[in-house]
């Protein structure tokens, strides 16, 4: 089989690390929080929350716990982007670590912020207060979710660039006219391919080794894919979902909120004490949340999948293509149950192959499926 230049080798491996790397760093906030949960109660058992000096102590802990929440998350995030850098070969590590210190303290004080905007106006203004600020809450949680920017690095294309020109001639035949085509390793966005808009203008990205390694008609079927998410209007789906889920998590995490900092005392003395306890729960209720926008996702992928299917009518492409990308990812083995249904935004290759398979029967193509080697 053949191995565009580079080490294409490493990029299952290295998937694999940063997939472990994101699920330690999931259990360590967790377990940090529990953990400053349950010694706070303990501590509060024998002192009087109403007391100034109590409320200096919640405020203490509060501090200490949040530097600690930022050191753990750091160091994971550090390991994590150390790993993305291995796959686009940039290994600055000063830079990866100022970014891992900033994304953890992002994180921390999003998840302060969160809880303030939810309690602080119904403890001043009630209802309303509450209803003024769920907005709040869903624009500032869409705001820190948007992607982040793409980059503008276009690698260097070599002798790419008539297929660069090839995607663009698809996308326009597709009905995609004006679309900048960019050449954007793996690592950096963690994507072979995708659609997006600056603007009113498309922008579709592709991992150069992949780009390396499909044909014509190959990249025809890409191009039709990602031309089927910006003509059905995914991007646009994709915000109103999340402003949806993003409701539904406000509305969960201020049931369980409200009733903790309205149960009497100084308020600020009861959002300190409560605060593990509401973060905690914030994340639970956002971890209940990720199946419903995996299964979002993958829905949207079987829709570009049929309409790239009907524009090219090429299910043969579309069989190599995925195989191709499979297996620069090391995805070829059908995932866990688990995964598929709970985690995965796209379907797997088994998926579709079978859905490139009851299309040529719908249509009646007869073709024959590429086999490895």
């Amino acid at each position: 089989m053949h191995r565009p230049a580079g080490r294409v080798h490493d990029v299952p491996a290295l998937l694999g690390r940063i997939r472990h790397l994101k699920m330690a760093s999931l259990a360590a906030e967790m377990l940090l929080l529990a953990a400053w949960m349950v010694l706070q109660s303990l501590w509060a058992r024998h002192e009087d929350l109403a007391s100034a000096n109590c409320q200096r102590a919640l405020l203490f802990h509060a501090l200490v716990a949040l530097a600690a929440y930022v050191g753990i998350l750091a160091m994971l995030a550090l390991a994590r982007r150390t790993a993305e850098g291995r796959l686009t070969k940039d290994l600055f590590v000063p830079k990866a670590a100022a970014l891992a210190v900033l994304e953890a303290a992002a994180n921390a004080l999003l998840m302060v912020a969160v809880l303030l905007i939810i309690a602080w106006p119904y403890h001043v203004l009630g209802t309303f207060g509450l209803a003024v600020t769920a907005g709040v809450a869903i624009l500032l949680g869409l705001f820190c979710r948007l992607p982040a920017a793409m980059s503008q690095s276009r690698g260097e294309p070599g002798g790419q660039e008539l297929k660069l020109q090839y995607i663009k001639d698809s996308l326009s035949r597709f009905g995609v006219s004006g679309a900048e085509v960019r050449l954007v390793p793996f690592g950096a966005e963690l994507s072979l391919a995708g659609a997006t808009r600056r603007g009113e203008r498309p922008v579709v990205i592709m991992d150069p080794q992949l780009l390396e390694r499909l044909s014509e008609r190959e990249l025809a079927v890409i191009a039709a894919h990602e031309a089927a998410h910006l003509r059905l209007g995914h991007l646009r789906r994709a915000a109103v979902a999340d402003v949806l889920l993003y409701l539904v998590m406000f509305a969960a995490a201020a049931s369980f909120i409200l009733p903790l900092v309205s149960s009497g005392g100084p308020w600020f003395t009861a959002f300190l004490f409560y605060l593990p306890a509401m973060a905690l729960e914030l994340r639970v209720v956002t971890l209940a949340l990720r199946p419903v926008e995996a299964a979002i996702s993958r829905r949207q992928e079987r829709r570009a999948n049929r309409w790239a299917l009907q524009a090219t009518g090429d299910p043969a492409a579309f069989v190599s293509a995925m195989k191709k990308a499979a297996e620069y990812l090391g995805a070829t083995k059908p995932p866990a149950w688990w995964e598929r249904w709970f985690i995965a935004s796209h379907p797997s290759l088994e998926e579709f192959v079978a859905q490139a398979r009851r299309f040529a029967q719908d249509e009646g193509i007869l073709w024959e499926e590429p086999t490895d080697g």
